[in-house]
């Protein structure tokens, strides 16, 4: 058996302009797609979605467990990234409740992108590139 390329699709998981794009890969047996925060848009795209995507997953729902989330913490504090983080926002005069909301957005970020690289990703796909939607890009693996 062939090495099917998994796909995952970040961003905006919009049924209606998703389902179109990735139908035409349906009859393909070369690749397998793998979608975050799936929204269905239509009354009966369920179905259908089933026959495009072989997994959904709702990153910002799922857990990790409590080693690995100190682990990821004791390496988001001791990075590099996060100093830099925190000293940009002090010079940018930033309150340290805006400070703290970043660091746990791109805290959590982390913890989403020790999921994703559990799961042996070949691509990933982001869709409608606003921060918001690339943090965990920053801490995947190679």
């Amino acid at each position: 058996m062939k090495h099917r390329i998994k796909i995952l699709i970040l961003g905006i998981g919009q049924s209606n302009f998703l389902n179109q794009l990735y139908s035409r890969f349906i009859e393909n047996d070369t690749y397998e797609f793998i979608i975050d925060s799936y929204r269905d848009l239509g009354k009966s795209q369920k179905d259908y979605a089933n026959k495009i995507y072989s997994y959904f997953l709702d990153l910002k729902s799922r857990k990790i467990s409590s080693h690995k989330y100190i682990l990821n913490f004791i390496d988001f504090y001791f990075s590099r990234f996060f100093w830099k983080l925190i000293f940009f926002e002090i010079s940018q005069n930033s309150s340290i409740s805006s400070i703290f909301i970043k660091v746990r957005k791109l805290f959590l970020a982390k913890n989403r992108a020790s999921i994703i690289n559990d799961l042996d990703i070949d691509v990933i796909q982001v869709h409608f590139c606003i921060p918001e939607n690339v943090y965990e890009l920053y801490f995947l693996s190679d």
